[in-house]
């Protein structure tokens, strides 16, 4: 799946990344679950480089693709002009980029992606809206399991709060579990073969869900979520129903070249605790490690 990012999400995302700012952190974290959940960021270059955003789009690995300026919208030149420039890092007035979000909804169609504009400035302009507005079937479904395991026993007893979308807390806790920067959880995250494999069953059925129209999506939908609550029913009371966890040990002795000198310093073999799957939804084993502290291999 891909999804068409505004130029300002990404100025938040920088803020956050170098200045720690937590009010970016709001503003930002819609851009931070569609670097999780989405096979590619697309945005305008122009924009990115006129801003310096560059070195920031480089750290997540593979994720960004640019758009050339025959994309751009006039409102944009007017930005570089600095008519707006004083105006774009806290737009107060929401109908002054009226144009400019236009420009990006139609250009989302175009382009038959996503449309993912920043939240708080352009929340009231696609109210109501579906299509290229509406949210990738990823966020559908992490939302849609994490409100269902928001209802379990053991989240009642624990007091969590679920106010704090999934994909974020989960990004956030990595990073501090793991003592690691933004960029890193993230790559490492959507790396995980767990994370690779939900987008891919999600981009097979955003495939099917766009083949169809109007009620003819219904029957897609229906499975959709009985295959979701089926899997959050099940993990409500056990996480690790369908999922046991094992320790293996690993030998490095019979490396060519450097296993004896590796076993001659006394590191031949190492426990590494992995995964049993018996989980038949395998595709769906990601929304399982969102509930735990670190992402897989």
């Amino acid at each position: 799946m891909k999804v068409l990012s505004d130029v300002h999400s990404l100025t938040c995302l920088d803020d956050y990344v170098e200045q720690a700012d937590e009010s970016a952190l709001e503003e930002a974290g819609h851009l931070i679950e569609n670097l999780v959940l989405c096979d590619r960021i697309i945005t305008v270059a122009r924009g990115v480089d006129d801003w310096g955003l560059r070195p920031l789009c480089d750290r997540f690995e593979g994720v960004f693709e640019y758009l050339d300026e025959s994309h751009e919208s006039p409102s944009l030149a007017a930005l570089r002009s600095g008519a707006l420039a004083s105006d774009m890092r806290n737009p107060s007035d929401t109908d002054r980029y009226l144009d400019r979000v236009h420009h990006y909804s139609e250009l989302a169609t175009e382009l038959d992606v996503y449309l993912c504009p920043h939240p708080s400035r352009t929340a009231h302009l696609f109210d109501g809206v579906q299509g290229p507005a509406s949210k990738p079937v990823g966020k559908r479904v992490v939302e849609f399991f994490d409100e269902r395991m928001s209802q379990s026993t053991g989240a009642h007893l624990a007091g969590i709060d679920f106010s704090v979308p999934p994909i974020i807390d989960y990004v956030l806790s990595t990073c501090r579990n793991q003592g690691v920067d933004l960029a890193t959880a993230v790559n490492d995250i959507r790396s995980s073969k767990n994370a690779v494999r939900f987008r891919s069953w999600c981009a097979e059925l955003d495939d099917e869900l766009r083949s169809r129209e109007g009620r003819a999506m219904t029957q897609a939908t229906q499975r959709l979520a009985r295959e979701v609550d089926a899997t959050a029913q099940a993990w409500q009371t056990d996480l690790n129903l369908g999922v046991k966890y094992a320790l293996r040990t690993v030998s490095l002795r019979n490396l060519w070249v450097v296993g004896g000198l590796i076993s001659a310093l006394g590191f031949g073999e190492f426990p590494v605790r992995y995964p049993v799957i018996i989980q038949k939804r395998k595709h769906l084993l990601f929304l399982n490690d969102i509930y735990r502290t670190t992402p897989p291999r």
